[in-house]
């Protein structure tokens, strides 16, 4: 059953004597709008062959975009190209969403699904031969189901199919229907083919391919009802393949490199802002590791054996942003920085002609040291195809091709050139896939006032630099997996993305006020103030302004003023609370708060505060928290939960125990609400369907807290 794309497409590519053979990338369109692409490429493993897939595309939810990221490995039998093996990741802005592994025997399919926190499996019945046709962009799998279509034979043509994202739902091989339509001569990009046009039909949803017999490959495919695109990649859709490779497959693709696996998904490298974890490591380099950095910091202990260095400790890792604005202004002259990064050395030509007239080129319009370097880097990540072989700085410019270590070379000789020190600096980076690499970036120094600075030519950081970068030698050196094992524990990490459905939804702009009744008599209110989005230690956040005005008998008189700026998914980074005459202050720092509270002439700070990560800041009569807290609640008649809460006055952690008691409708204010009725410790509260506090009493303390729904 060795049909045409097996002997035409697979049989090309598995000639190949290296491991990977050559790829196919595909652009994704949306609405007519590049979005993403389909990149995938095939390993000869003797009787199976590997299909190793990344698909990545963002879909816009009005200010925040989602980005959509799969990595798959297939695994077909040779000879008939049937599944015999699949997993899936699935992320969504950096955060993992599912995974999927399928084990294909006889006439069944055997999947263990994570999604949710929760393990599923299913059992499938599948008809003898399925093939496997996963959705979103997978051309890789339709590829391979169109080199099954007779064209001799023509017509309609139906093929079983599994497609393993959509088994959760529905657990059940479904037909895809090919008719041919005729042959057609289409132009993607730059290049004109000569294709069969297919119409097919799966699961109800229209889709057309225009499929290049002769190459054994989908050039174009499209569906209608999704506006969406694929197109085959030439050099005028995708300029570069460094443009579109993400980290996570480049690092997936250098199986040579030592990686650590680590147990905790911690989002996208670029959004990584601290990082704290136990290292357990050896690594080869001659000079001391420079593990303190002022960036980074190790508590541990070093031993050094020739050439050899153990390292056992904990280390504490900050992202930092480039001091761009200190870096000393161009031209930089011989002798300038009297420094030995500079010169010329080993695989680092930078006084080759070469070198000197790209250097100029590319750094034609820099002011400083800093858009010199910049534009370097920006040039080198994007212009340079990863490649796994290592070579010298003038080599990698010639052949436009290299791994980490040649990439790096390059810039250090490229800066060079320009009379600008450079080095390199190596040690384990995250590699988006719960996993840490083995990787080299570079070291700039662009002024005295501006000191060293990171930068990454595969990541391409350079205005910013993420944490998840840990430094463990200077130069070229490498990890010494043949002394032990390597280990990383994760004690902390902090990032700036938030997964689409983390996210509080609040409004730049809502403003809220919530009256107060005691004993029938109305006391007071609490107002917020959405006033906007900001970027606060490198975390988006809103920032908040409340106020709070309560004068009873009972209480006495309160007039109180808060700052909060909270996480996009909640978590709190700074909090300010004025109140009559004293005031405190929270400041997140990595897995701690700093605090200071004054009270008249008395004050007190404490530098490290351990608050848990995940509490909700609500202080006494701040009835707006508790707002912020429901909001990002699922709620559901039944449910029993346990939320944990942060008292920022009185200092105390607590514990909210939640029962939600039903649904009942309520009216006040000539509105009616549909809300969930909440049981909290010793009053009730009833909120919306979308999570706003609506109201609260406590007969206890005979108590009314309402929102003020006409003003």
């Amino acid at each position: 059953m060795c049909k045409q794309f097996l002997a035409i497409g697979f049989t090309l590519l598995l000639m190949s004597l290296a491991t990977y053979a050559d790829e196919m990338v595909y652009q994704i369109k949306m609405s007519g709008r590049a979005v993403g692409y389909t990149r995938y490429e095939l390993v000869d493993e003797g009787e199976s062959v590997m299909i190793q897939t990344t698909v990545r595309f963002t879909l816009g939810q009005g200010e925040f975009d989602q980005e959509i990221k799969l990595i798959a490995d297939t695994r077909l039998n040779a000879q008939t190209l049937l599944p015999v093996a699949y997993h899936l990741s699935t992320y969504i802005n950096g955060f993992t969403q599912s995974t999927i592994d399928t084990q294909f025997e006889e006439n069944v399919a055997k999947q263990e699904i994570l999604a949710g926190g929760q393990t599923f499996d299913n059992e499938i019945e599948l008809p003898t031969p399925t093939y496997i046709a996963d959705s979103n962009f997978r051309v890789d799998h339709y590829n391979v189901v169109l080199g099954q279509y007779d064209f001799k034979q023509a017509g309609a043509q139906s093929f079983h199919t599994l497609t393993p994202l959509e088994t959760p739902q529905s657990p059940a091989a479904v037909p895809l229907t090919l008719t041919w339509k005729g042959g057609e001569q289409i132009t993607v990009g730059n290049t004109t083919y000569q294709t069969d046009w297919l119409e097919a039909s799966i699961n109800g949803t229209a889709m057309e391919f225009w499929y290049d017999r002769e190459a054994g490959r989908i050039v174009k495919w499209t569906i209608p009802s999704q506006e969406s695109e694929v197109l085959l990649a030439d050099d005028s859709l995708l300029p570069t393949t460094a443009a579109v490779e993400d980290l996570a497959t480049v690092l997936r693709r250098a199986k040579e490199l030592p990686r650590i696996q680590v147990d905790q998904d911690l989002g996208n490298l670029s959004d990584l802002v601290s990082l704290q974890a136990h290292l357990d490591l050896h690594v080869v380099t001659s000079g001391q590791p420079p593990i303190d950095l002022p960036h980074q910091k190790f508590d541990g202990e070093m031993s050094r054996e020739g050439e050899t260095v153990r390292i056992n400790g904990v280390v504490t890792v900050m992202a930092i942003e480039s001091p761009k604005a200190k870096a000393t202004r161009l031209p930089i002259h011989p002798g300038d920085f009297a420094d030995p990064f500079i010169q010329p050395e080993s695989e680092i030509e930078s006084e080759h002609p070469e070198i000197g007239a790209k250097a100029k080129e590319i750094t034609a319009s820099a002011q400083t040291a800093y858009e010199a370097t910049k534009a370097v880097v920006d040039w080198v990540t994007t212009e340079i195809r990863y490649d796994s072989t290592s070579v010298s700085a003038h080599r990698c410019l010639s052949t436009q091709a290299g791994d980490a270590v040649s990439r790096s070379r390059l810039v250090v000789a490229l800066l060079r050139a320009l009379n600008i020190p450079a080095r390199i600096i190596g040690g384990l980076v995250y590699s988006n896939n719960r996993e840490f690499v083995q990787h080299h970036w570079v070291e700039v120094y662009i002024g005295a006032d501006a000191g060293w600075m990171p930068v990454d030519a595969l990541t391409g950081e350079t205005e910013t630099f993420s944490a998840g970068h840990i430094s463990l030698w200077r130069g070229v050196g490498s990890c010494a997996t043949e002394l032990s094992e390597m280990a990383i524990r994760i004690f902390d990490f902090q990032s700036a993305a938030i997964a689409w459905q983390d996210l509080v939804p609040l409004q730049v702009g809502e403003q809220n006020r919530y009256r107060f009744i005691h004993d029938g008599q109305p006391i007071g209110d609490c107002t917020s103030h959405v006033k906007d989005i900001l970027t606060y230690h490198g975390i988006k956040c809103y920032e908040i302004d409340a106020t709070l005005n309560l004068d009873s008998d009972r209480i006495g008189q309160i007039d109180a003023q808060a700052k909060l700026y909270l996480t996009l998914d909640g978590k709190p980074m700074f909090y300010q609370l004025s109140k009559n005459d004293e005031s405190w202050e929270y400041l997140r720092e990595g897995k701690t708060f700093s605090y200071t509270h004054a009270s008249g002439r008395m004050g007190e700070a404490i530098p490290h505060m351990g608050i848990d990560r995940d509490a909700y800041f609500i202080g006494d009569n701040m009835f707006w928290q508790w707002d912020l807290m429901f909001r990002k609640q699922e709620l559901f008649t039944g449910m029993h939960r346990e939320i944990s809460a942060f008292n920022p006055q009185s200092r105390m952690p607590y514990r909210i125990q939640m029962v939600v008691e039903g649904v009942e409708e309520i009216e006040f204010d000539g509105q009616k609400f549909q809300c969930f009725r909440v049981k909290v410790d010793g009053g009730l509260f009833w909120i919306s369907s979308v999570g706003r506090f609506i109201r609260y009493e406590n007969p206890g303390r005979k108590l009314v807290v309402e929102l003020a729904v006409q003003e």
